[in-house]
């Protein structure tokens, strides 16, 4: 009894290994089929990661293609203000009174020979015939306007207020961006500067001259600052690092010194670098205001609609990504409206006195002011 019980549940046993051995492909197909359904699905969400913020939609596509390029273009026309004293004001050496020509027979240094040169100059300006024998490299205005040796002065402090322009045009736009946007602020300072380029352009001595670059220079400083600030608030937080690295300035000043050997003189480089100027207003027109300037001023509608502009330029406008963005949107704003019933109010403003109200703060600026 005891000997054909043992074998029963052998038996048994062998029959249910039988069975779960002779399990249907079906079978086996269905479970398969659902583990890695739910495999794909959990490894889905690891690389999906729920969104946060607007900046989460970007990523590198076509749109951040265009928004190098026309950052590109806005450079180029910066490079041509900035530096146009480079060129536009390189002094021009006199070599010669009338039908004199100075010679080195003291066998000065280069230098020492131009103070010379500018001594006999100077003394023999006075006399009638002398006519000032020149040489120059470029056709600046210390050439056109014959601006030589003891009035060399007068080159710079030109130089010097249209520096001071730059500067104040930095302060100025900067309240400006914050006000009608970074792409409004943009498009005004590339506006005004490529106008006040052609027109001084056309001065007809140094003072004429001085006026117009200043003028000029506080619409450079302005976008100088400014397009910057658009840049970083355009670009894919994670790669802002090394686009802001390779899409930069020092490029153009080999394009520009290039552009100046072409023209030969400061008026159609002026000019040259008006057309730039306008060019960058151009590509301004197809780019989207920031979606951070948007959101601090709460205008949640555009923001959305900018959104939208991105995704259908890298062809990701789905029904799917618009509802998220309306949900990041969402969130944006409950968390605007919390902090300013904590704070009984509007949000502060904040200037560029600001940077001074603490050492902290007025270290840093200082520091970072210097570094550039």
């Amino acid at each position: 009894m005891g000997t054909t019980s043992t074998e029963n549940n052998g038996n048994s046993d062998m029959k249910q290994k039988s069975g779960e051995a002779e399990m249907s492909p079906s079978s086996k197909s269905k479970t398969d089929s659902s583990y890695n359904t739910t495999s794909s699905k959990s490894k889905s969400d690891r690389e999906v990661p729920e969104k946060n913020n607007l900046n989460d939609f970007f990523g590198l596509g076509k749109y951040t293609a265009y928004v190098c390029l026309s950052y590109e273009i806005m450079l180029l026309a910066i490079t041509f203000n900035l530096i146009f004293m480079t060129y536009g004001g390189a002094m021009t050496k006199v070599v010669g009174c009338g039908t004199e020509r100075f010679e080195n027979v003291n066998n000065f240094s280069q230098a020492d020979f131009d103070k010379e040169r500018c001594r006999l100059y100077n003394k023999l300006s006075e006399s009638p015939g002398c006519t000032p024998m020149v040489e120059y490299e470029f056709y600046s205005v210390s050439t056109e306007f014959g601006i030589y040796c003891s009035e060399k002065a007068r080159i710079k402090t030109s130089t010097s207020i249209q520096m001071a322009g730059l500067m104040a045009g930095a302060m100025l736009f900067g309240i400006i961006s914050d006000k009608v946007g970074r792409k409004m602020a943009l498009v005004i300072g590339f506006a005004g500067m490529s106008l006040l380029s052609i027109l001084a352009s056309f001065a007809w001595g140094i003072l004429t001259f001085t006026a117009g670059r200043t003028l000029a220079m506080i619409f450079c400083g302005g976008v100088h600052c400014v397009s910057y600030c658009f840049m970083m608030e355009s670009l894919p937080k994670k790669h802002r690092l090394w686009i802001i690295t390779v899409v930069n300035i020092s490029p153009n000043y080999i394009l520009y010194a290039t552009f100046a050997y072409l023209s030969h003189d400061w008026r159609t480089l002026s000019r040259v670098g008006g057309a730039i100027g306008i060019c960058a207003c151009i590509s301004l027109l197809f780019d989207q205001e920031t979606t951070v300037w948007m959101l601090n001023k709460e205008y949640y509608d555009s923001a959305q609609k900018s959104m939208e502009t991105i995704s259908r330029w890298d062809g990701k406008n789905t029904p799917e990504r618009i509802g998220e963005i309306k949900r990041v949107i969402g969130k944006e704003r409950d968390r605007v409206e919390k902090k300013k019933a904590e704070a009984g109010g509007a949000r502060k403003k904040y200037y560029i006195y600001h940077l001074f109200t603490s050492w902290k703060l007025a270290v840093y600026a200082i520091f970072f002011a210097y570094s550039l």
